[in-house]
C-alpha cells in the first residue's frame, strides 16, 4: 500500500501499540497481524508468538511512501520493503491466521489507535511476493484478476475533495468482493474525504512480473521463471 502522513505516532516495541495502517490485531495472544506506525516509522507484527520488526526509514515525511509487508508462512518468515527496498525482516510463528474476522485500513481492527494521513492501493495478497515483484507493481495500478490477490482497495471512488457523504462503501477490484465501509469521515472538503493524487496515476495500469524486449539479441527479466519460444528458463 500507499500512504502519506506528517504524524508522529507512540513509542512501542510492538504493532499494536502503534496506529493502524492495514490491520487485523486481535486482543490477547493470538494468531493475529498487522502494521501500524509507531513513532516515524512502519511497525509490521504477527501474533503467537508476538514479534515485530520496523522500518529503518522515517516514512511521516509528508510525502507518498510504499510499504510491503510479507509473511511466509511455511517458514515464518516476515520481511519489509519501503519505496520497493528491503528494510527489515525476521522470523514468526507457522500458525495460520486465523484469529482475525476481518481488516481495518487506518486504525487497530479493535477500532482504536487511529491513523492520520492518507492511503491508496491497499492490496491483500495469499502468497509473499518477492521483492522483485514488488518493484514491478508497485507504481500502477494491476489489471484484475490476479492469481493470489485477495482484496485489492484502488480508493478510487467519489469526487476528489467535493461532497461525497453518500459515497461509502470501498470498493474491492480484486473480483472477490470485499468490499469496505468507510467510517467516522466527514467525506466534504479537503480532509477527511477522498482526495487526488494517490500513491500511483489512476488508469496506469503495467502487466506484473516480466518483461520483453528485441533488439538483435533477447533480453527478459523475471522475478523466477519465464518461458520463451517453448523453453523454460
Amino acid at each position: 500500500f500507499w500512504m502519506k502522513t506528517t504524524q508522529v505516532a507512540g513509542s512501542s516495541t510492538q504493532w499494536y501499540g502503534g496506529c493502524g495502517l492495514v490491520d487485523a490485531e486481535v486482543g490477547g495472544v493470538t494468531s493475529d497481524f498487522g502494521t501500524s506506525l509507531v513513532d516515524n516509522r512502519v511497525a509490521f507484527g504477527i501474533g503467537q508468538p508476538d514479534v515485530t520488526i520496523f522500518s529503518t526509514s522515517s516514512v511521516n515525511t509528508g510525502n507518498w511512501v510504499h510499504v510491503a509487508a510479507t509473511w511466509k508462512q511455511s517458514t515464518g518468515q516476515m520481511r519489509l520493503y519501503i519505496n520497493g527496498t528491503l528494510e527489515a525482516s525476521g522470523t514468526s510463528g507457522t500458525g495460520s491466521r486465523s484469529a482475525p474476522s476481518g481488516l481495518r485500513v487506518g486504525s487497530l481492527f479493535t477500532n482504536i489507535q487511529y491513523y492520520n494521513g492518507s492511503l491508496d492501493e491497499v492490496r491483500i495478497w495469499n502468497k509473499a511476493l518477492e521483492g522483485c515483484q514488488i518493484n514491478a507493481l508497485k507504481n500502477t495500478e494491476l489489471s484484475t484478476p490476479q492469481p493470489g490477490l485477495v482484496a485489492y482497495y484502488r480508493f478510487n471512488q467519489g469526487i476528489a475533495d467535493g461532497t461525497n457523504t453518500g459515497t461509502t462503501t470501498l470498493t474491492d477490484s480484486s473480483g472477490n468482493n470485499y468490499n469496505g465501509t468507510l467510517s467516522n469521515f466527514a467525506l466534504t472538503g479537503t480532509t477527511s474525504n477522498w482526495i487526488t493524487p494517490g500513491g500511483v496515476v489512476s488508469g496506469s495500469i503495467q502487466p506484473p512480473y516480466s518483461s520483453y524486449s528485441y533488439s538483435g539479441t533477447h533480453t527478459v527479466t523475471a522475478c523466477n521463471s519465464y518461458v520463451f519460444n517453448g523453453i523454460t528458463y
